[in-house]
């Protein structure tokens, strides 16, 4: 976070937002430790049925945790990692590689507790993905201001882009769209457009140039805080190093009320949520400037998860299309151009729900229930939604 200098409306910022901690807008408790296994740093969580995703042919880190009132020192671990290379480990820390795309069981006895973790895992291939562990889906919320608004939303407060931070992904990959879950959906501003793109790291480690974006109008969000709204790129973004989402267009009009769901964490915990903030002068007048800030004081994360495809084990490169052929979807209907060999529908769980050979031109999917999928003809992807 920027040291040499805080605008007067940051310090306001911090101010509203450590009242909130301790005089009771809302409140934070301190996470309870409901898992006992430490996903490996190599991989992403993610918002749907697996709690994790790991690229293959890379090496990753489990580490098993004691539950609370065990030491770890009077703990003996089993890990059972079916799919993984080894596939079991008696000790506290299992370093494993996946070679083979699919949905595996993690699974973590620790003998002298009575406590044993079965959880499923992504091993390549593509899902959504963002930076909220699995037991802390319950504890998303608004963060409301007062009359500023809201963080991560409308505001008064000049904040003028949010940012959400991604580590690198640890093979070549790309991002398809993004997924954006909020909590409060009034918009009044009938023209108003939110942008989401995909931005490198600048020198600093705040977000810098755009890769990519894709704009709806702020109209057309899910009202719903358990559906996402998704923003579909033109063409898939490749990403290789660490990167940045970027929201911005949030109205602060009359009647306006829009704002995503975030989860928020203690003093010291992990905080991927920035935001760009105009600069003030001596007579707080704006000064037109504005400057990325992380926000360390108020640990939190967005809900906000790229779907992100990691290359496949044939060497295709996951960011280009067979030439030739196309692939559409008209809300019922997969329509093929051109013969095809093999054809898999994907859940964006992960979950393989269609695996058809030489499929006809014309493929029924009106059976799949409501959700987003990603299908696979060949080399060719597609994002698709059922209605």
């Amino acid at each position: 976070m920027k040291t040499k200098y805080r605008s007067k409306r940051l310090m306001k910022i911090l101010t509203i937002l450590s009242a909130m901690l301790i005089g009771g807008w809302s409140t934070v408790s301190a996470q309870e430790e409901t898992s006992i296994i430490q996903w490996p740093s190599e991989g992403y969580y993610t918002p749907f049925e697996t709690q994790y995703m790991v690229p293959i042919d890379t090496l990753v880190h489990f580490r098993g945790l004691a539950p609370n009132a065990f030491n770890s020192e009077n703990c003996e671990w089993h890990w059972q990692l079916p799919g993984a290379t080894p596939s079991e480990a008696d000790t506290q820390e299992a370093a494993v590689t996946y070679t083979q795309e699919g949905i595996y069981d993690v699974g973590l006895d620790v003998s002298g507790t009575q406590q044993k973790y079965v959880q499923g895992l992504r091993a390549g291939g593509a899902s959504f993905v963002w930076n909220i562990a699995g037991e802390e889906r319950s504890k998303q919320e608004v963060i409301a201001l007062g009359w500023y608004g809201y963080y991560g939303g409308t505001n008064w407060l000049n904040i003028r882009r949010y940012a959400e931070f991604f580590h690198a992904a640890g093979k070549p990959a790309c991002i398809d769209s993004v997924a954006v879950w909020f909590g409060a959906y009034n918009v009044a501003t009938t023209d108003a457009e939110l942008k989401v793109s995909i931005a490198a790291i600048a020198q600093d480690g705040m977000p810098g140039d755009f890769l990519g974006s894709a704009v709806l109008p702020a109209s057309s969000i899910t009202r719903s805080s358990t559906a996402p709204t998704n923003f579909r790129f033109e063409q898939p973004i490749p990403v290789e190093g660490d990167f940045f989402v970027v929201i911005e267009g949030f109205p602060n009009g009359y009647g306006d009320d829009l704002a995503m769901l975030c989860v928020r964490r203690g003093l010291g915990e992990p905080c991927t949520a920035y935001h760009q903030l105009e600069d003030q002068g001596p007579d707080d007048h704006p000064m037109g400037t504005y400057y990325w800030y992380q926000n360390v004081d108020d640990p939190t994360s967005f809900a906000i998860s790229p779907w992100l495809r990691y290359a496949s084990t044939s060497g295709v490169e996951t960011c280009t299309t067979a030439p030739g052929r196309k692939l559409t979807f008209n809300g019922r209907e997969l329509l093929l151009s051109g013969a095809v060999s093999k054809l898999r529908v994907y859940h964006a769980s992960g979950i393989l729900v269609r695996d058809i050979s030489h499929p006809s031109n014309n493929v029924d999917l009106s059976g799949l229930t409501r959700g987003i999928y990603l299908v696979q003809a060949d080399e060719t992807y597609l994002k698709i939604q059922i209605p």
